[in-house]
C-alpha cells in the first residue's frame, strides 16, 4: 500500500475503527473498553459512541455496553447500490 492520503477525515476513521470492534465482540462493549481498544481518549469515544447510538447504528444495553444497532444491521442486510 502507498503512503496514507492527506485528505482523510479523522472523525470518520475513527468513527469505523468504532464500528469494527463493536462488530467483532461477543459481548457488548463499554465505552471504556472501546475507547482502549481503538486508542481513543474515552471523551472522543462517548461522543462517537454517543453520534453512532443516535445514528442507529449502535445499539446501548442496560448495563451500559454497546452492540451493533438495527441500522447498521440493515445496511449490511440491504440491497447493494
Amino acid at each position: 500500500m502507498g503512503s496514507r492520503p492527506t485528505d482523510l477525515i479523522q472523525s470518520v476513521s475513527r468513527a469505523l475503527r468504532v464500528l469494527e470492534q463493536v462488530t467483532w465482540a461477543d459481548h457488548p462493549l463499554p465505552v471504556k473498553v472501546i475507547a482502549r481498544q481503538c486508542g481513543l481518549n474515552l471523551s472522543t469515544a462517548y461522543h462517537l459512541v454517543r453520534t453512532l447510538s443516535y445514528e442507529g447504528y449502535l445499539e446501548r444495553h442496560p448495563d451500559g455496553g454497546y452492540t451493533v444497532g438495527p441500522q447498521l444491521a440493515k445496511r449490511l442486510g440491504g440491497p447493494k447500490a
